[in-house]
């Protein structure tokens, strides 16, 4: 098993998970084309630099769509920590939807048994803004291949007082998943399948891992597998401000305090850190997975590109 002790693209085969169901109709995208490229081997710099898939879209119009290396012979991919940006968005819903109240509720309303996390709040997690100290490496590796993710958890060690300095880890993320599960009283995967896959007309299925056939807890900060061109779905839905296949999918003031930079800290590149999104200083919005897994989007250029490998 030490080969599995680093995370890849085929984890998505080493760990259980459960399926994400698209619907019964297929949100058909838009084809165009683009010269950009002309004059230059652009296909070749994306195989140099491993990328597995390329996508850019314009004006709700797919202009550039490439796949590298064996990445069609896989349905899916694994996008690691953009799973973290989706469990954003469900978090956005179920406030919308009556389940949570607000933000500012301390994660022990929905995981009482945590009652030494009393004093930290939907808002600092979301944010990375917990004070929640993971160990290291070796902890982070811990959690990510753990097989019981809530006995894993109890490991963890808390800062003596919260503050709101960034400091990112998977934690987080995975504390609001679980709060999330126990508002809506079901499994997230489910709340994804019916309140964002299929009302956004994905084209394929999709797959959550999770730590173990027998404990089924989603790992929320990771685990996602999607085809690359439903990401581009995915982006749509905030560059539309929620509003995406005739349905508004989120609260465009959602969207919007998702984007917004006041008092929100600042990720090691220098990029603002709010809501499990990246915001440039050019005010594009990007979510990030490891090994170089990208979901960006420009607003005031109408884009958004994708990238996997």
């Amino acid at each position: 098993m030490l080969s599995y002790r680093i995370p890849r693209f085929k984890d998505q085969y080493l760990f259980d998970n459960i399926k994400i169901a698209k619907g019964n109709t297929v949100n058909d995208l838009q084809r165009g084309t683009t010269s950009i490229f002309d004059e230059i081997d652009f296909d070749s710099f994306l195989t140099d630099n491993k990328t597995l898939s390329f996508i850019i879209m314009r004006n709700d119009s797919v202009l550039y769509e490439r796949y590298f290396y064996d990445t069609l012979t896989h349905p899916t991919t694994p996008i690691f920590s953009i799973s973290k940006s989706f469990v954003s968005l469900l978090l956005g819903i179920a406030i919308d939807d009556g389940y949570i109240k607000d933000l500012k509720e301390p994660i022990t309303n929905y995981i009482p048994e945590l009652d030494q996390l009393n004093e930290i709040t939907l808002e600092m997690l979301l944010n990375m803004c917990s004070g929640m100290n993971s160990g290291g490496v070796l902890k982070s590796a811990d959690i990510y291949f753990s097989t019981n993710l809530k006995e894993t958890i109890m490991d963890y060690n808390i800062k003596k007082e919260t503050t709101t300095e960034y400091s990112y880890d998977n934690i987080n993320t995975l504390l609001l998943c679980m709060a999330i599960e126990r508002a809506i009283d079901t499994n997230i995967v489910s709340y994804l399948e019916n309140e964002v896959w299929q009302k956004a007309g994905m084209s394929h299925d999709a797959t959550w891992s999770v730590d173990s056939e027998e404990n089924k807890q989603v790992k929320g900060f990771c685990g996602i597998n999607v085809a690359p061109i439903d990401l581009v779905r995915f982006g749509s839905i905030y560059l539309h401000d929620g509003f995406y296949n005739g349905t508004q999918i989120v609260p465009k003031e959602w969207v919007n305090e998702s984007f917004t930079k006041y008092n929100k800290p600042k990720d090691e590149n220098g990029h603002y850190y709010s809501y499990s999104w990246r915001i440039t200083d050019k005010n594009a919005y990007v979510a990030v997975g490891l090994m170089g897994q990208y979901v960006y989007i420009e607003p005031d250029k109408n884009i958004v590109v994708v990238r996997t490998g």
